[in-house]
């Protein structure tokens, strides 16, 4: 429906493994939205593995009825992950893996403090390559932030990294004033 908020894959809590969105074509408010933490009532949350984005038609819009107003802006992103590390009794060790956003054409927009690709948590290995990426206004691409540092059990071994392995290359930016931004929530 037109100038209604859309979302065509949301998941939340409990992570699934293989996920292929694969020659889609979407227009709408939210192509994704995964967000890993874990309900009040949960035990934990599952880190994501095998995610694979790739030859869809994507067109995010901004259409400020956003059905939960009291959330953070960031979480209406045109892809949105949040994918903190599995809670468990010790260091926390599990990282969401292997997230590959290649070949795609897209037309987006970003809130405030998000981006069309917001991606915050704990991941290892995302690649984002091959894409065209058109923007009507002067908004962030691709924010990637970390999240708690993935510690070892090993005390001496701690690792002060939550997000590694990023790949963005071959890509075609248009209109964007921020294309890339990796680190900390500044604008």
């Amino acid at each position: 429906q037109s100038k209604a908020w859309t979302t065509f894959f949301r998941s939340t809590g409990h992570f699934m493994e293989q996920v292929e969105l694969i020659h889609c074509t979407f227009i709408g408010a939210q192509f994704i939205r995964m967000d890993g933490r874990p309900a009040t009532n949960s035990a934990g949350n599952s880190p994501a593995y095998d995610m694979i984005i790739d030859h869809n038609y994507i067109n995010v819009y901004d259409t400020m009825e956003a059905p939960e107003a009291q959330l953070p802006d960031k979480v209406y992103s045109g892809i949105y992950l949040n994918l903190p590390p599995l809670v468990a009794s010790g260091p926390r060790k599990n990282y969401s893996r292997d997230i590959r956003f290649t070949n795609n054409s897209c037309t987006g927009r970003a809130p405030g403090r998000g981006a069309f690709f917001f991606a915050v948590g704990n991941c290892r290995g995302i690649t984002f390559s091959e894409n065209d990426i058109s923007c009507a206004g002067a908004d962030k691409c691709i924010y990637i932030r970390p999240g708690e540092p993935v510690a070892s059990s090993d005390p001496l071994a701690q690792s002060d990294v939550a997000i590694r392995d990023v790949k963005i290359t071959r890509n075609y930016f248009r209109n964007w004033r921020a294309p890339i931004t990796l680190g900390g929530d500044r604008n």
